[in-house]
């Protein structure tokens, strides 16, 4: 497939079919590699004689002869290219075209400045330049033909089932033949693709192509770039035996692959493990300056980082949720820093991700994905290929993800029209990108401004929920306790007062607020285990080692190991080893005595601290708390101090009462009360729920909720048995009275956004007494929750939003008024759930 210099041919083409291979053969577990190519100066290098015809001379190879050392006795094999018919004519073209070609290479000059004299140009051609891209895409595609040729012969290529009906269309029928895609190429940078059901094969594979390749660019006089970075190849050994030969194949900090091509004897191949600046780049100065409007930077969001961030987006299938949820924490990372306008982002953290992504009207990483492989499915119809559409159909998942996106399209155009084209049907889809390429691009992005609407409906629909919600819990209302906890164990900090779900939340909070540090961190130092002599790619791959390796971790435990953390997940220098690609690997030779003796580890460790404060709470503080609940709040102050997972807790707890029964076997001459306290506080700490006792809350949470993500789900099954709304005497007078739907209200919804005053139910519970009523009406508000239709632009939503944003408003400031012991009557305002 090469596609470089061709008009309307995106590079995103040439990485998708790599792509869907490398996934195909993982899905299938399959050994697989990838042969990246790069010419020295390509374009300065090429033959002219090459391209027009007519002999070589020693002096146009006396370049490559000098650099690659090339032996006397090959010389002769560098002439094969040399030819009396021009290939340009060969391709195709008129005897009167190749001449004119032939016109403007030859006797070509140059001058300098003001230099008289004259330069002749024998080779090379000017990057850039169109007849320079068209001389260069000839001569490559000769060696490509040839290359495919070799592989062919030697049983190199790759074989995909194919059926001719399958081009562009789904798979309904079976394969009739196979299809042998080789390469993929763009100007001078080529991608050749190998696989093979075993890891030896595929190496002999491997060596064999490259070979092939090689030699056939240095018979045209271009010169393979060998270098680190530059010609590579990308492996994954799969099948018997393929950890046994990584381990030969991936040594050395740079591995290299040794071939044995006749031509370049002494060259070698560099196997390599692979082959995001711009919001921090262009954020102090545009995106969270306060003088630039929202709409403005919306605007440069999409032309400087959305083609950043999703560029090649449109060619990825089988994402998981984990990955999607990732990329959408970094987007709404980026709209809090534009919605910011010099202020602390932290006050935007108590909105839904919705919410922020809806103010910045930055659509959500699922509407862009969508959109983006649309765009690409565009360009993989207008330019189809046997080859790419064997590899789709090959690897399967990215046709399926893009017929959801037609789905999707649909969708959205049926929320603007009720009559909209049939967009799922794919062979609809297809006919009208060929037909009318340039209006699928506008239904497109047409599909992505309604997206953006409805999402914008959504979020505020989600803000007006997920408030009610809040409300009603603060007011005293609960969830069931027989509804299904989302996790099993909470954790609390006894430094904050904080509850978390589990303790993965606590251990993330008291590594950012408390600078805790995975205690294994200490004990792995380097990549090698000391214990065991393992080798691991990283000092990562160490730490889980010791996480789950229980003998290495406890002898070194018992030796009193331990070093500084080096630099984890996070920092900018931190080595992820995703580079280094040999294996887990074992040392040989003698291993040191070591003591595999079980060992405490630290989630079971009491602490130190608290065993030293409890007892000189004992020892020297007699006398000092003058009632059993002053002494609590003391024994509570000391468990307050330290922040610890419940694990520890309870080893703190048990190994005190263990030292307290010790003591006073010992020695009994203390103050009776005053053991008696300590005794009865023994037992409590070993049945006391520490989440319940130290957190702030006074309580552990049944159900941890998101306030906006949940508050749909869970406000039906609210208990408000709890909630007290008072009677009261009948009113006297109208004390506030609104109506939404009078000629001249009160007040308008978007002026209370800037005058807080207009509507301060506070302020109303305070003035009115308990002899004035109080009269909300919203008669004449919207009174369904369903998206708007039809959906067409910002403008033909804005007064439904305003009405939501009321109703809201009015929802919450009735049943706010209702708990704080006033009267209330409220006309056709339901409570939705």
């Amino acid at each position: 497939m090469q596609i470089g210099g061709r008009k309307g041919q995106p590079v995103q083409i040439a990485t998708h079919a790599i792509r869907a291979f490398q996934k195909a053969c993982v899905d299938r577990k399959r050994s697989w590699a990838i042969l990246f190519v790069d010419l020295r100066e390509a374009f300065h290098r090429v033959v002219r004689p090459l391209i027009h015809g007519g002999s070589l001379s020693d002096e146009h190879l006396a370049g490559i002869i000098k650099e690659i050392g090339l032996p006397t006795q090959s010389i002769h094999r560098l002439y094969e290219y040399a030819r009396e018919q021009s290939l340009i004519q060969e391709a195709g073209a008129s005897t009167w075209t190749s001449q004119v070609m032939r016109e403007f290479m030859e006797d070509s000059w140059v001058t300098y400045g003001d230099c008289p004299q004259l330069a002749s140009v024998r080779a090379g051609t000017r990057p850039g330049d169109n007849l320079a891209d068209l001389v260069f895409t000839f001569l490559f595609a000769e060696i490509l033909h040839r290359v495919r040729e070799q592989f062919q012969r030697r049983g190199l290529s790759v074989h995909i089932p194919w059926n001719p009906e399958w081009l562009c269309r789904k798979k309904s029928t079976a394969a009739a033949a196979t299809c042998s895609p080789v390469d993929a190429t763009w100007m001078d940078d080529l991608a050749v693709i190998l696989t093979d059901a075993t890891a030896q094969g595929l190496l002999a594979k491997l060596k064999a192509a490259t070979c092939v390749t090689l030699e056939e660019c240095l018979k045209a006089a271009l010169l393979p770039n060998l270098r680190a970075g530059k010609t590579e190849a990308l492996v994954a050994l799969y099948g018997p035996g393929s950890n046994t030969l990584a381990k030969e194949v991936f040594r050395g900090k740079l591995p290299q692959l040794p071939l044995d091509s006749s031509l370049w004897p002494e060259a070698s191949l560099g196997l390599a493990s692979c082959m995001q600046r711009a919001f921090n780049k262009h954020r102090r100065q545009v995106f969270a300056s306060p003088i630039v409007r929202i709409a403005e930077k919306a605007i440069l969001f999409t032309s400087l980082i959305e083609s950043t961030l999703y560029y090649g987006a449109g060619t990825w299938s089988g994402l998981r949720p984990a990955d999607i949820a990732r990329l959408q924490s970094h987007v709404v990372n980026m709209a809090r820093s534009m919605l910011s306008n010099g202020r602390k982002e932290a006050d935007l953290c108590h909105d839904s991700h919705h919410s922020i992504l809806a103010a910045a009207r930055i659509p959500t990483v699922s509407t862009s994905l969508h959109v983006e492989r649309l765009r690409h499915f565009k360009a993989t119809v207008l330019k189809a290929t046997d080859e790419l559409w064997s590899l789709l159909h090959h690897e399967a998942a990215w046709i399926d993800t893009v017929q959801d996106s037609l789905g999707w399209l649909q969708e959205r155009h049926r929320c603007c029209c009720s009559d909209s084209p049939p967009w799922a049907d794919w062979d609809f889809a297809v006919g009208f990108i060929r037909t009318s390429p340039e209006a699928w691009k506008r239904t497109v992005n047409r599909a992505k401004y309604i997206a953006t609407l409805e999402e914008l409906w959504q979020a505020e629909l989600n803000k007006f929920k997920g408030l009610a919600f809040r409300a009603f819990l603060k007011a005293g209302a609960c969830l069931p306790s027989n509804l299904p906890p989302r996790q099993s164990a909470h954790e609390v900090c006894e430094i904050c007062g904080v509850v978390f779900d589990d303790l993965r939340a606590w251990s993330h909070h008291a590594f950012k607020r408390h600078g805790r540090l995975n205690p294994v961190r200490r004990l792995a130092q380097g990549t090698q285990c000391a214990v065991c002599l393992a080798h691991f790619r990283s000092n990562k791959g160490l730490c889980n080692h010791l996480e789950y390796a229980r003998r290495c971790r406890h002898a070194l435990i018992n030796q009193g190991f331990d070093c500084i953390a080096e630099l984890g997940t996070g920092s900018r220098k931190f080595d992820s080893g995703a580079r280094v690609l040999l294996p887990s690997v074992r040392a040989q030779g003698p291993l040191l005595q070591w003591n595999h003796a079980p060992a405490i580890d630290e989630q079971h460790l009491p602490s130190e601290r608290i065993l030293r404060d409890l007892e000189a709470l004992f020892c020297h503080d007699v006398g000092t708390c003058v009632d059993w609940s002053a002494f609590v709040d003391r024994l509570q102050s000391i468990f307050k101090g330290e922040c610890l997972q419940q694990s520890r807790l309870k080893a703190t707890a048990e190994q005190w009462t263990q030292q307290l029964h010790h003591t006073l076997d010992q020695d009994d001459d203390w103050n009776v009360q005053w053991v008696s306290w300590h005794l009865r506080a023994a037992r409590l700490l070993q049945e006391v729920d520490f989440v319940e006792w130290l957190g702030n809350e006074g309580c552990t949470p049944s159900l941890v909720t998101s306030t906006f993500r949940d508050a749909e789900t869970l406000t039906p099954w609210l208990d408000f048995s709890g909630v007290i709304i008072p009677t009261v005497p009948a009113p006297v007078q109208f004390g506030f009275c609104f109506s939404a739907g009078a000629p001249k209200p009160q007040w308008l919804h978007c002026r209370a956004g800037t005058d807080k005053e207009c509507f301060a139910c506070t302020d109303w519970a305070d003035a009115a007494g308990e002899d004035k009523l109080v009269f909300l009406s919203g008669a004449g508000l919207r009174g369904s929750f369903s998206l708007p239709f039809p959906l067409r632009s910002f403008a033909s939503i804005s007064d439904q939003l305003t009405q939501l944003r009321l109703l809201s408003d009015l929802v919450r400031g009735a049943f706010f008024l209702w708990t704080s012991h006033l009267l209330v009557s409220s006309q056709d305002l339901l409570l939705y759930s």
